[in-house]
This record gives structure tokens, sequence and C-alpha cells, in this order.
């Protein structure tokens, strides 16, 4: 693939409650959320549309193997995220793109694709035990945390967020060595100490459903060089025991996946019959839908199983021949993201190739 974007780091759900949010993905042994409150002058620099907007915000990070889950709960003045909260509800929001900082906007820019959103983070860290302060102001202006969002929504189906850390810091060092404001669980003081309960090992996939699927992948290739893409149609016989919340239904879609860094992205246009996907565009319009997680040591119905302890039962489910079995469980209500579980391995999962049909 012909792209300048090296992989899918992090997905975000926006949430009016980042503590209620944190504690439901808890229930399904995500977290524990390292979180933050952000306001000036730990925030800065923060424009909306072009325009400089002060807005604060919490905010909280965990770990699903290679995937970082964000939540986010607007606080103060506005922004993207009360936009979508207010639009969507507790919802997927975003997902970032690792690639280089000044070119990805260039590259956008090009693109007829502004920046929607934009801001600077100064946060304190924490070193063996000792809280460093914030960087000086001029440091901070030239090499502190940067962020920017993308007004991709209409073109990608999705808003899309670039980010540049200080030189020689990871993303993923920056949020360890963050000190934090708080934590959920509040007995937590470590990000990479499993909970008791996970049961989930790696978010690898991030579904999004579109009226067109073509259009959407030739938007994808335009704007970010995703043109390797496999591309076929769900139906019979192919597609086969199909239920949408306990009844048989039969239904026809069209999918394109290509893959991003170790990430799958799945692109679904509901063709024709009662599916999870034609409810979700009638109700919410284009948008990321749903996530790919595996069980790793958890077999396909001991996981189900697992889901529904959690109140999370099946809502549409059904076989693809040559493939997998799979199921997607009611999580949005709880936790702001649909999520799909497959019959396969995610090593497996990650590289199937589906043939065309």
């Amino acid at each position: 693939m012909n792209s300048f974007i090296r992989g899918i780091p992090q997905v975000c759900v926006m949430s009016a409650d980042i503590e209620a949010t944190a504690r439901a993905f808890n229930q399904l042994g995500i977290g524990p959320f390292k979180c933050w409150h952000y306001r000036p002058p730990m925030i800065f620099n923060t424009r909306v549309r072009g325009k400089d907007q002060p807005y604060t915000m919490k905010l909280g990070f965990a770990w699903v193997g290679d995937m970082e889950v964000e939540i986010i709960q607007p606080v103060e003045g506005d922004s993207i995220y009360r936009e979508f909260l207010t639009k969507a509800g507790n919802s997927l929001h975003h997902m970032l793109f690792d690639a280089d900082y000044g070119g990805a906007l260039e590259r956008m820019a090009q693109q007829n694709l502004p920046i929607l959103q934009s801001g600077s983070v100064n946060a304190p860290l924490l070193v063996g035990g000792m809280t460093l302060p914030p960087l000086p102001d001029f440091i901070a202006q030239r090499w502190g945390p940067r962020f920017s969002f993308i007004d991709s929504e209409k073109t990608l189906g999705t808003v899309i967020e670039f980010s540049a850390m200080p030189p020689g810091l990871s993303s993923r060092m920056a949020v360890n060595l963050g000190k934090a404001d708080f934590w959920v669980p509040a007995s937590a003081s470590d990000m990479n100490a499993p909970l008791p309960n996970r049961f989930i090992s790696d978010i690898y996939k991030i579904g999004i459903v579109t009226r067109d699927v073509e259009a959407l992948q030739r938007n994808y290739a335009q704007a970010l060089g995703f043109d390797q893409w496999q591309t076929y149609t769900l139906e019979a016989p192919r597609l086969s025991d199909t239920k949408l919340r306990g009844q048989v239904v039969t239904y026809r879609a069209r999918v394109a996946v290509t893959t991003v860094g170790s990430t799958r992205l799945e692109l679904v246009q509901p063709l024709e019959g009662a599916s999870l996907y034609q409810e979700w565009l009638d109700a919410n319009g284009e948008g990321m839908h749903y996530l790919g997680v595996g069980t790793e040591g958890l077999a396909f119905e001991g996981a189900i199983a697992r889901f529904a302890e959690a109140g999370c039962p099946v809502i549409m489910d059904g076989s693809i021949a040559e493939a997998y079995r799979f199921a997607y469980v009611e999580s949005k209500p709880l936790v702001g993201a649909t999520m799909e579980l497959v019959s396969v391995p995610v090593r497996d999962a990650r590289s199937m190739q589906i043939p065309a049909q």
C-alpha cells in the first residue's frame, strides 16, 4: 500500500461522563484508565475551525493489545467534542493515524481537508516516583505534544486525528510517563497491569458503515494512499445462519477491507434486507460503527458468554463460508461502541482473505 500512514494506534469514544464510561469498560476487563482534566495552562493554543477557542476536557487512556482506547468528555467551551456528543451521544468519534505530523497536515491541506480543531499539551511527568514540572513555555510551544483533528467526516466517514510528540518520545511512552489526575478504577496506578477480569486481548479491526463503499474506497485512496482493498459481496449462500436479535434474517452487503499497520479497516455498505448495518445507517448516517475484538485464550462461545454476563448479548450473528462465524454484541449502550467477535484467532482474522464474489 502506497501510504504515508504507518498505523492506527488509537480509537476514541466520546462520553458525557468519562468515569462512568471507564467503569463500563472495566466491566469488560478493559483498563485501567489513566485520566487527566485538561485545562489551561495544561492545554493551550486551542483552535476550532481556524479561530482561537478555549475549551477544556477530561480524557483517559487504556491499552488493549497494541490499540489505545481513549475516552473524551467535553467540559467547558465550544469544541467538536461537544458538537459530536450533542448529535450522537456516547459513541465512537475518531481514529488517530500514525504519520509524520507536519507532512500529514500538509497532505490533508492539499486534499482540501482542513484542520477542524487543534491544540497543544504541557503536562507534568512522573519519572521514578518524582514529579517533573511542565516544560518551560518556549520549549512547550516548539516541541510539546500537539494534536490536530481533520474535517474528514464527509470524505472518510469519520473524523481523523494526527498528533506529534516531543523528540524521542512515542505516544505510548508519553502517556505512560504522564502524571495522572485520576484513575479508573481509583485503586490503579499502572496502565500496563491488566485488570483481573481481562478477557479482550486485542482490538484489531475498525468498521465503518457507508452508503457507497466504492466511493469511500476512492476517497481513502486519494486522501491517505489506501489503495489496496479486498472487496466482496456478502450474500447467500456464502453468508448463512444470519440472525438479528434472535430472528432469522436475509441481507446483502458490500464489504471492502484493507490493512493499516496491524489494524484492519473495514467498510460496509448494506444493500438489502434487515441488518445491524442498515439500522446504524438509518439512525446515525455514515460513520464508525464497530470494533473487531480478539479474546486470546477464550473460545468463541466462551467470549460470547462473557459479554452476556456483562450485559452485552448478541444482536447479530451468522457465518461466512470459508472464513468464520461472527457475532456482534450489544456493547454500545455500555461503552459507546458495538463490538464484533469471530470464531478464528486474531492472527488469522488480521490476514483473512475472502474471495471476491
